[in-house]
């Protein structure tokens, strides 16, 4: 799911605003996402359900570094 969410964020942060008229426009950037949310949603829970599970991809690692 978390392929999904990074997906989702895309769409908002990236897709939308790259639209030459629209993107500038707050009013679009700002109800577009809600109307469109629910229905990538539905879209992606679709596709968890008919894909294949996979427990490879892992979101929560944490790294440590030192610069030296």
């Amino acid at each position: 799911m978390a392929l999904y969410q990074m997906k989702m964020v895309y769409f908002n942060e990236h897709f939308i605003p790259a639209f030459p008229l629209f993107g500038k426009i707050k009013f679009f950037r700002v109800n577009i996402p809600p109307l469109i949310n629910p229905l990538l949603n539905g879209w992606f829970s679709f596709w968890h359900w008919v894909l294949p599970k996979r427990k490879d991809w892992y979101l929560n690692n944490i790294v440590l570094a030192e610069k030296l």
